[in-house]
């Protein structure tokens, strides 16, 4: 850092900059004390993407259905597909999630799905 770098203006940060760099230590965090996924192998990123993507497609669904789901639930839906974009890849991931959110349509949220994670 130079002598002037300290006068120049810093770049503010939105809430939702803030919230997504919240949900990614939480969920590093989680997959450090469980060995899961997601690990180094997925960027900041690809864990934003994933994250918009499953939240939007489940909420979608949601309202569909006249339903809600809870943070808790939304998040462990959001833990098994960053294991399954690490495990399977991106084009795998992209049809699973298409797969699971017609299935919730049709049958609702799966048992495995409904576990209230904390991310601190």
């Amino acid at each position: 850092m130079g002598l002037f770098d300290f006068f120049k203006k810093k770049e503010s940060k939105t809430a939702l900059d803030q919230v997504y760099e919240f949900a990614i230590k939480g969920f590093r965090n989680l997959a450090n004390i469980n060995n899961c996924a997601p690990s180094s192998k997925i960027s900041d990123d690809e864990m934003i993407k994933i994250m918009t993507e499953v939240g939007q497609a489940f909420r979608a669904a949601s309202l569909q259905r006249g339903e809600r789901i809870v943070a808790g639930n939304m998040f462990t839906i959001m833990l098994y597909f960053f294991q399954a974009y690490e495990d399977f890849g991106e084009r795998f991931y992209a049809e699973h999630l298409i797969y699971e959110v017609d299935k919730y349509l049709v049958a609702g949220l799966r048992e495995g799905y409904k576990n209230d994670l904390k991310l601190f």
